[in-house]
């Protein structure tokens, strides 16, 4: 399977040199965050999957990031930083 971009992800930022970050499908079938560095010479992966599901699981990010509390069902804001 080869690779296919699908967008180039506009808003999202790689904060150390300031390289684009992308949404890919993988050659394994993955959609994956990419994070370009060294100058776009090399990047890095993250499954965007495996962030939701974890996203999922974790209380604490559940409420940090403003989604649906799992225990009571209540929505909080997200935090500020």
């Amino acid at each position: 399977m080869t690779e296919t971009k699908i967008a180039i992800m506009d808003g999202v930022r790689e904060h150390i040199e300031r390289e684009p970050v992308e949404l890919w499908l993988n050659s394994g079938g993955r959609t994956v965050v990419r994070a370009y560095n060294e100058g776009g010479n090399n990047f890095t992966e993250v499954d965007l999957v495996d962030i939701i599901e974890w996203l999922n699981r974790s209380r604490h990010n559940r409420f940090r990031w403003g989604l649906e509390d799992a225990n009571c069902g209540k929505s909080f804001g997200a935090a500020r930083q």
